[in-house]
């Protein structure tokens, strides 16, 4: 499928329609099961009479319309060209999906027809007096397998014409047809679209997020546009940038993006949420459950009095325990972690999720998949209430009811006695959002995560949660979306993950957005430091200066930056001022006195060093600096005094190992030197050779040459 990428970045992003044809012929040459010919036969021939009217020298007004035309002929088959390849692999997703979808007949009227006919027939069931269950459930059945069918053929659809969509349009915002029919035709679409873009799917997407008023599928439908979304720009349709310059223009749609990319942001991190719960809350509440697993199904287990009488505030403490680790997954969830995924992860291998539709149905308790589940479950309340509090996801509400069917029979009879109650719940246990537009997303993102990350053949779809592609979900950087009302969210989102310490994210959204504004420019060079680029950030930091003399942080980030990149005589300057507008603060003196030792100004840095580890004898950092300068000042014996005291301590920096063996090497005691900087060395990434031409100044200014340090690095190395 490579070639055909490298292809579609030939007609997108080159628009070069004759290298495009030339390489699509070669990819075909002798495969002529693919089918493509005539088609491809047709684009070379109006191009080339493109090329022959051009030729006779006359002007034609239209030639650049009609070229754009067939770039998106060539692509729309580039396009279904890649669809056949996989509905061919046998045993694929897309072969079975295939297979499946040619029992369909898609003919706009017949599936209008039997789309509208299922709600005609549900609501006439009330009429009838007998046989009403057989008949409903037969009607279920039917329908469900007429679901997956469309489901099916819409994933494995070819490129649409205009027509098609205007016909999805309007049969997806029927209120003639069911919801949950409509919702799975929006999934299906935004896998066929995220598969291979196609405008007149993308669009169709747009105009149902825009139209409809149901909040459940405006939801699927805004989070469906998206992820179909392009990281390139798709000129070759200019209908794309126009349909999102208009969407841009309602600060409603804006925000509804912004909290999307945020609800990304938080699906990504699910396995860091997943291993702190493993880590730190699942022990505690397997503590202090009371229950155990035996052979003959789950047991209570039996307080023990003698428990009591030894440990009386055992019972309590861990009630607290529980207590607070529950909170604590409460707390995580409502600020958006997805808390299920893991204990959930592991019901995903049911028959149930071997057909691809059913891990995008909405929930549906009648649903056919589920009858032998419901029937053991009939009694019990507590499903109903859980289902009804919003806590779990579609799909986990399906693994829920049949992973609780199977072990329903093994529960102690007084357990399922509370369950089958009327009241099985003693509060109130519906989510207070659960009906806004961000919870509904979020459920519906929570869908989509595990379907990508658990599905048997998920490596077959590309996946909007993959952590290591930036570009496979970060659409808020999207080109499409520079220069647009949502720029106004690029700060927030920014600040959202520096917060979260995603900084992998940070630099594409302040390519995309960023207006050289203070706050902007701060940020950029927060990620310049994090990144490593001292000079980059100490560029902005002296570029913000220079707009605003008095802003103190980027004076602090100036200062940093201008030490860490070893422009000493600026890090002394800046420090300087920085001690102007807080003298007791002792990072910005021991920073001061550190760029004066490397501007030859030592006597004077010492003096105040000396000060301050008098007054800060706890702040190794200053007795650092201090053993330092007295080098300099080729002061050895008390320099020695400092570095026997950080070696002594349990935990030696290599750093601290490099200067004391400097110190020795001074003293004239090379033997002891020796052995420091091979304690040096032993370190992973240690190199001396390195250091050494680092600390140049110290080995100068202390009659240390380079052939000295050459003997020191054989010796070291080879001894």
């Amino acid at each position: 499928m490579d070639e055909l990428l490298k292809i579609r970045n030939v007609i997108c992003k080159e628009h070069r329609l004759g290298e495009a044809l030339k390489q699509l012929k070669e990819f075909v040459t002798g495969k002529y099961s693919l089918g493509i010919g005539e088609q491809l036969e047709s684009i070379e021939e109006d191009y080339q009479r493109m090329r022959d009217f051009m030729l006779t020298g006359h002007r034609d007004a239209k030639r650049d319309e009609v070229y754009q035309r067939l770039l998106q002929r060539l692509y729309a088959l580039v396009g279904d060209l890649d669809l056949r390849l996989r509905v061919l692999k046998q045993g694929s997703t897309y072969a079975k999906a295939y297979a499946n979808a040619q029992r369909l007949n898609m003919s706009p009227d017949e599936i209008r027809d039997r789309l509208e006919a299922y709600v005609q027939d549900m609501a006439m069931l009330s009429l009838g007096s007998e046989d009403v269950d057989q008949r409903r459930e037969a009607l279920q059945t039917t329908h469900q397998q007429y679901r997956s069918m469309l489901f099916d053929a819409l994933v494995v659809s070819p490129q649409w014409s205009g027509g098609t969509a205007r016909f999805f349009m309007s049969l997806i915002k029927s209120p003639t047809i069911d919801m949950a029919d409509a919702c799975m035709m929006v999934s299906a679409l935004m896998l066929s679209c995220m598969r291979w873009f196609d405008i007149s799917k993308f669009l169709t997407l747009v105009h149902v997020y825009c139209r409809v008023t149901d909040e459940q599928l405006r939801q699927r439908a805004l989070v469906a546009w998206c992820f179909s979304m392009v990281a390139d720009k798709m000129d070759i349709f200019p209908q794309y940038e126009d349909s999102i310059k208009e969407l841009m223009k309602e600060e409603e749609v804006c925000q509804d993006l912004f909290e999307l990319q945020m609800q990304v942001f938080f699906c990504i991190r699910t396995d860091e949420d997943n291993q702190l719960i493993q880590r730190d809350i699942i022990p505690t509440i397997m503590k202090n459950q009371k229950f155990r697993f035996t052979r003959n199904g789950i047991e209570e287990t039996e307080d023990d009095p003698l428990q009591d009488i030894l440990h009386p505030d055992e019972a309590e403490k861990g009630m607290e325990e529980l207590e607070a680790s529950i909170q604590k997954m409460t707390e995580m969830q409502r600020a958006g972690a997805d808390v299920y995924f893991g204990g959930f992860s592991r019901m995903k291998r049911f028959s149930f999720f071997y057909t691809l539709a059913n891990w995008f149905a909405p929930f549906n308790i009648e649903h056919p998949g589920l009858k032998q589940a419901k029937g053991k479950l009939d009694d019990m309340k507590i499903l109903s209430a859980l289902f009804a509090s919003g806590t779990f996801c579609d799909s986990d509400k399906y693994s829920f009811v049949l992973a609780m069917s199977n072990i329903v029979n093994m529960l102690p009879a007084n357990v399922r006695e509370i369950l089958a109650s009327s009241s099985p719940l003693s509060t109130d246990t519906s989510h207070p959002d659960a009906n806004s537009p961000a919870f509904i997303r979020r459920m519906y993102l929570q869908d989509l995560f595990r379907f990508f990350r658990l599905y048997t053949q998920k490596e077959e779809f590309s996946t909007p949660f993959d952590y290591s592609h930036v570009e496979s979900h970060l659409f808020f950087a999207f080109p499409v979306f520079a220069s647009t009302a949502l720029s106004k969210h690029a700060l927030a989102l920014l600040r959202f993950l520096l917060k979260r310490r995603m900084h992998a994210f940070m630099q594409p959204i302040l390519d995309c957005h960023s207006d050289g504004s203070e706050e902007f420019l701060l940020l950029a060079a927060s990620l310049c430091v994090e990144h490593g680029d001292m000079k980059g950030a100490q560029a902005l930091y002296e570029r913000l200066l220079k707009a605003n003399p008095d802003h103190e942080q980027a004076l602090k980030g100036y200062a940093y930056t201008s030490l860490r990149c070893a422009s000493y005589d600026k890090a002394e300057e800046a420090y300087s001022q920085l001690m102007e507008l807080q003298p007791d603060k002792v990072s910005y003196q021991l920073n001061h006195a550190i760029a004066q030792i490397q501007n030859g100004k030592a006597e004077e840095s010492v003096k105040t060093l000396f000060k301050l580890e008098y007054e800060h004898h706890e702040n190794l950092d200053v007795s650092r600096a201090l053993a330092w300068g007295l080098m300099m000042l080729r002061r050895y014996e008390p320099a020695n005094a400092i570095y026997e005291r950080l070696l002594a301590k349990e935990e030696v920096p290599h750093s601290d190992m490099l200067n004391a063996g400097y110190c020795k090497w001074f003293m004239g005691r090379v033997g002891e030197a020796v052995q420091l900087f091979k304690r040096y060395a032993e370190q992973d990434g240690a190199s001396l050779a390195v250091e050494m031409q680092n600390d140049r100044q110290l080995l100068e200014a202390n009659k240390i040459n380079d052939v000295d340090q050459q003997m020191m690095i054989d010796i070291v190395y080879n001894e």
